[in-house]
């Protein structure tokens, strides 16, 4: 959700993806005698919520490539009642 503000998020998320299938499909394969009995529920668990994180990071995306203070370090001037304008 938040690759668009800081990118070196997605490989780092793709090196922790890897790291945890290697691990899993090693303990699978040497150590585990019986595998986790585990049923769906968790799986459609996580991916009812899973749905909507595409949606937020580009809702967050399109905020931050528009805030013009993260990325120019220009800070838009407001005034209150056209008097001083805003620190």
């Amino acid at each position: 959700m938040y690759g668009l503000f800081i990118p070196i998020l997605f490989p780092i998320a793709a090196f922790g993806i890897l790291n945890m299938y290697i691990v899993e499909k090693g303990g699978l394969l040497w150590y585990y005698r019986k595998p986790p009995a585990y049923d769906d529920a968790l799986q459609r668990y996580a991916l009812q919520y899973m749905k909507y994180a595409p949606i937020m990071m580009f809702l967050f995306g399109y905020w931050a490539h528009g805030n013009t203070a993260i990325f120019f370090n220009e800070v838009a001037v407001t005034t209150h009642y056209n008097d001083v304008p805003d620190p």
